[in-house]
């Protein structure tokens, strides 16, 4: 273990060696004890630290415009580090001016090499520096270049602080790397940390510097403009408890894992030199700086904490009560703020609320103190710390509570009712099953208002609540109680409104050509009233027209209107039961003629819904299904059903059914068919369908053919064109309309038979050639059917011949042919039965050359 004796009582602290502390002056025997308790609480001598004679800093870029100064140290092996730690006093003057980092730019204050782009030996071992945040403001920054053995080689990794650097003020700073994790510290404090997980490159070739960042040849890149002091650099990670023990003290001895401490204390000279056994020596190059006044290693502890709220002697404050303290520090150091609190006048002693991190000084830091009982009496005070230590306590306050409330209790309810009436609740209404666990007296208060329906909430909890029109489903608003003083949580009311019954339209099909019915004595033809296969039916007395048997699934009386009826047709109320004659269990198809005016009564099923009874007492089963159908001769007009159910509550509901009865249509049908037509010559194809009812019919094509084109259609006819040249299988389908109904798709199919087509000769070119030359000309010629070609000549130069299978003219030109030129030459193809010619001159020229005559003797006389 190490002890720091810098702060220890009367400076019994300058001895340097040894565990005995003496006090030079002997003030206190109380500060001897202390220092002797301390010293001999240690498990291991303790780190002797102390302050240099002089404690000067080293101040770049004193003059205007001039950066260029800084501190080279070459390439020092020692300065080669895996693991480190990086420490520096400095005091920022002038803005700087920075330098790529790989992600943005930074101000460098000490550093092992510039970041280079590319992976290698070059790359930059570590740099701290300052950097800017999204905000602009300037923060603690540090970064490295990734090692050759890591996933990225080359990659940088740069963390940042948070908080800004203000000018002309003194910062402690370090950084830490322990193989994984970056870590910030500012005056001691833990300001940031970044998981990396790679290796740093251990081996750069660059240079080490103090307010620069050096190549490997040793050029500068961005300049520091201010004073660093107190400069060390360590070979592990340190922690924050033993940083937070060194930084504000001088060390001068030799330390484990300390590689270089520059403490810039020379005051004089281009030397910077080693200290704290460590040898690493520096050069300043430049002319701009000057030793100057370094920082004050002593820190001061926190300003005592001012008391803000509650106010000392406040009353009647209702819990959780925040308490609010204002802190300082001379260093501006981030604080960490505890706040105490016992009961007023207790002996028992004071237990920790809790603990407010990160307090800037000036700022105020707050705790909310909760469980405290109501009515009772309390005091508190705060106290702040650095990373050094604990300042004074603040002076206490106290205050009482008010008697706690407790806030009500509302609870969900649910209400059901019936479509097209109101829910009309009286007191307490929705808060009969609400609490207040101190009894105090509730009102309610509205905060959501139903979606389909009005809303009338009083604050003793009754209500009127009406649906919409036609509206039922579930609906629901929502409330809050309230003692008067606090509101409990948003409770829900949900009402059920149970829909009316109601009616099934009617669908009706005339199914026969329209005939006026004859008046024929027990016709059993007419009305037939078709139900599920299983259902229980019942059984009705002819004479009273009621029901003796109970009704099974899916049966209810109608009474149908009959005032719309032509006059002369009779009316007829139809049944399915029990016949009277019949064995018991078979059920029998029965009709009853009645006098016209009366009014028959059919059975037709209502919605699904609860189970409803009829106003006669019949009953509903949940789930019925049954059809009326009308079969036989009927007249087409209008009819109403008119009916009246009830549910078991006895809510009634009365509903109209209009139907119109109109002839049955009977969809066409299309029918497919094949057809035969030769290539390149179309054909007019009638479409067939046929219609049961005999109606006119339309017709429109649904696919059109692949190989040829339709024409438009006109009446029950289209024109189909096949492709030029085209011959094989092509097909398009089509639908016919009586214009209520379509029928099914019918499909053409379509032969097209193949023609042959006359072969096609290519142009062929007059032609020039001598008397003796050799000749090759190959007549170009095509059949689209494929068939063999046969080739003619006729008129050719003497000497030349055609072939007959494959159009080649060759030979040699005969030395006279010139006499006949030129030649009128025709070419012909035939593939058997039709043939193509062409027609061209050939031109031969006279090789022969003339003879010469020239005069006989000539005498000399």
């Amino acid at each position: 273990a190490q002890a720091t004796l810098a702060t220890l009582p009367d400076r019994a602290h300058e001895q340097g060696r040894g565990i005995v502390a003496t006090n030079k002056t002997i003030r206190s025997l109380a500060s001897f004890f202390l220092c002797l308790s301390l010293l001999l609480s240690r498990a291991a001598s303790p780190l002797w630290v102390g302050a240099a004679a002089a404690n000067y800093g080293l101040r770049f870029g004193t003059a205007a415009g001039n950066l260029s100064t800084y501190v080279t140290f070459g390439e020092s092996f020692a300065l080669h580090l895996a693991t480190l730690t990086i420490e520096t006093w400095f005091n920022r003057i002038g803005t700087g001016k920075t330098v790529n980092i790989g992600y943005g730019d930074a101000i460098p204050l000490v550093t092992k090499g510039q970041y280079k782009s590319t992976s290698g030996v070059a790359n930059m071992n570590y740099f701290l520096g300052l950097g800017f945040d999204g905000s602009g403001n300037t923060v603690l920054l540090a970064d490295f270049q990734e090692g050759a053995t890591g996933t990225s080689p080359g990659k940088y990794h740069i963390v940042k602080g948070t908080t800004p650097i203000a000018t002309g003020q003194w910062y402690h700073a370090a950084a830490t790397y322990d193989g994984s994790t970056w870590r910030l510290y500012l005056n001691g404090a833990l300001e940031t940390e970044l998981y990396v997980g790679q290796p740093v490159r251990d081996n750069s070739s660059e240079h080490a510097g103090l307010a620069t960042a050096l190549d490997a040849n040793g050029s500068p890149m961005g300049y520091f403009d201010g004073t660093l002091d107190e400069v060390r650099i360590w070979n592990y990670a340190r922690t924050q408890a033993d940083i937070a023990q060194t930084v504000y003290s001088a060390i001068n001895s030799p330390q484990p894992g300390l590689v270089a401490r520059w403490s810039l204390d020379e005051g004089v000279g281009t030397t910077v030199g080693g200290s704290a056994g460590t040898n690493v020596t520096g050069t300043i190059m430049g002319t701009a700086y000057s030793w100057t006044g370094g920082a004050s290693l002593v820190n001061h502890l926190p300003d005592q904490p001012i008391p803000v709220a509650p106010t000392d002697g406040s009353v009647g404050l209702v819990s959780p009560i925040t308490l609010r303290a204002q802190v300082g520090d001379t260093d501006l150091d981030k604080l960490d703020v505890q706040f105490w609190g016992r009961a007023a006048g207790s002996s028992t002693a004071f237990g920790l609320i809790g603990t407010t991190s990160g307090v800037a000084s000036g700022g105020t830091a707050s705790m909310d103190w909760q469980g405290l009982e109501p009515g009772g009496s309390y005091e508190w005070y705060a106290v702040a710390r650095d990373a050094a230590g604990f300042g004074p306590e603040s002076a206490h306050s106290t205050f009482s509570t008010l008697s706690i409330n407790r806030p009500p209790v509302a609870k969900d309810d649910s209400y059901t009712m019936v479509e097209g009436s109101s829910l009309n609740q009286t007191a307490p209404g929705v808060l009969a099953n609400d609490e207040d666990n101190d009894g105090d007296a509730l009102t309610a208060a509205i905060v959501t208002s139903p979606a389909h329906g009005t809303l009338s909430l009083n604050t003793d909890g009754s209500f009127v609540y009406t649906p919409s029109d036609g509206f039922y489903g579930t609906d629901s608003f929502t409330y809050q109680a309230s003692d008067g003083q606090a509101s409990s949580d948003v409770a829900t009311v949900t009402v059920a409104v149970q829909p009316l019954p109601r009616l099934t339209s009617l669908s009706l099909r005339y199914s026969t050509d329209l005939t006026t019915w004859s008046d024929v004595s027990g016709d059993l033809s007419g009305f037939d009233l078709l139900l599920d296969a299983g259902q229980e039916f019942y059984y009705l007395d002819v004479v009273s027209l009621t029901a003796n048997k109970q009704l099974g699934l899916g049966l209810h009386p109608f009474m149908l209107d009959t005032a719309s009826l032509p006059s002369g047709y009779y009316d007829y109320w139809a049944a399915r039961g029990v016949s009277a004659v019949a064995e018991p269990g078979t059920w029998q198809a029965a009709m009853w003629r009645i006098v016209q005016g009366e009014s028959p009564m059919f059975f037709l099923r209502v919605d699904a819904g609860p189970e409803y009874g009829l106003v006669d007492g019949l009953q509903y089963a949940l789930g019925a299904e049954a059809t009326l159908r009308l079969s036989g001769d009927y007249p087409p007009g209008t009819y109403s059903f008119v009916g009246v159910i009830a549910d078991d509550g006895g809510n009634q509901n009365q509903a109209t059914a209009r139907i119109t009865l109109e002839r049955l249509n009977h969809a066409p049908i299309a029918e497919s068919q094949s057809v035969t037509t030769e290539e390149d010559v179309s054909h007019t194809v009638t479409l067939l369908a046929v219609d049961a009812d005999g109606d006119e019919l339309s017709y429109s094509i649904v696919a059109t053919p692949g190989h040829g084109t339709l024409g438009p259609v006109s009446g029950d006819q289209v024109t189909y064109t096949p492709d030029k040249d085209y011959n094989g299988n092509d097909s398009f389908s089509f639908k016919a309309s009586d214009g209520r109904a379509s029928s099914e798709t019918a499909t053409v199919n379509i032969s097209v038979l193949s023609i042959n087509d006359a072969p096609v000769l290519a142009p062929v070119g007059d032609q020039d050639s001598a008397e003796g030359d050799s000749v090759l000309l190959i007549l170009l010629a095509s059949d689209v059917d494929g068939d063999s070609l046969t080739y003619s000549a006729s008129g050719l130069p003497n000497g030349l011949s055609i072939n007959a299978a494959t159009g080649e003219i060759s030979g040699t030109i005969a030395a006279t042919a010139s006499g006949a030129s030129p030649f009128s030459v025709t070419v012909a193809v035939t593939d058997g039965s039709l043939d193509a010619m062409r027609t061209f001159a050939w031109q031969v020229r006279d090789t022969t050359l003339p003879q010469v005559t020239g005069p006989g003797p000539q005498s000399n006389r």
